[in-house]
């Protein structure tokens, strides 16, 4: 990209300072497939797929829809959930072998923001550390910590997991995310769990925006969700992953011997 400098102070920058492609020498281009990608494609797109279709390597791949996953993780938090909401806490199951004995599940919140109708108009999926939300004594916890960042309503119902039939589409949309982060990613950690649910509701959201869009019969009411992520994209870096769930690793022999 060219560099710009500023006449008075002789500060140096490019056209992507300040956005997801801030330090990058990947094709502005080939950034703007994939965003494209990331939000047409109903089952997202992999690393390994990305690579072959931009022709560039599996790091710069890898790299980019961690920065572009990060963008939407951190919009979603921006945006929390209003009006009338549901909550459950739920966990996640990794396939296709278990361990008898071992639950593997990984905690999570998954909630939707209902319309005066009841239909679901906003739907989030947020991977919960720190605390087994299953577990008796701290469901409750649980979910009044996922409260406190991701809902801004009075209006707001936390379920039980014997309530769950109450909102039956919505364990079902989380049963699915499941199944396709399973499918497409051949499961993921618990460190980085969070960015790909965060991912599966933005293209879900996007689906029920413009089911409500042809619905209602009013054609150019909604902006694409491509245009949408891209217009994210270009307004912020991406941010680091690694610590917004779990504590940093202490490695034990590391800080006997420092110490």
């Amino acid at each position: 990209m060219p560099l710009y400098e500023c006449r008075r102070c002789r500060h140096q920058t490019t056209l992507s300072a300040g956005t997801v492609m801030a330090g990058t020498r990947t094709p502005p281009g080939k950034w703007l497939l994939a965003i494209w990608l990331v939000s047409r494609v109903p089952d997202g797109i992999s690393a390994r797929k990305l690579q072959a279709l931009l022709g560039v390597t599996y790091k710069t791949a890898f790299l980019m829809l961690r920065k572009i996953r990060s963008i939407i993780t951190q919009t979603d938090d921006r945006l929390p959930l209003t009006g009338r909401v549901q909550a459950i806490g739920i966990r996640f199951w990794r396939s296709p072998m278990r361990i008898k004995g071992i639950d593997d599940g990984m905690p999570a919140v998954a909630a939707w923001e209902l319309s005066e109708e009841g239909k679901p108009l906003r739907v989030k999926m947020k991977a919960m550390g720190g605390c087994d939300l299953l577990e008796k004594g701290n469901y409750l916890r649980g979910l009044e910590e996922w409260r406190k960042r991701h809902a801004k309503t009075p209006d707001l119902e936390l379920l039980h997991v014997l309530d769950r039939w109450k909102c039956a589409m919505l364990g079902n949309w989380f049963d699915e995310a499941c199944r396709w982060i399973n499918r497409v990613y051949c499961g993921v950690s618990k460190r980085y769990l969070h960015t790909y649910l965060d991912e599966y509701c933005f293209r879900l959201s996007g689906k029920l925006a413009s089911n409500r869009e042809s619905g209602n019969g009013e054609p150019g009411g909604l902006k694409p969700i491509e245009a949408l992520l891209a217009r994210w994209c270009m307004n912020m870096r991406a941010a680091r992953t690694e610590g917004m769930i779990l504590p940093p690793r202490t490695i034990p022999w590391l800080v006997r011997a420092a110490s």
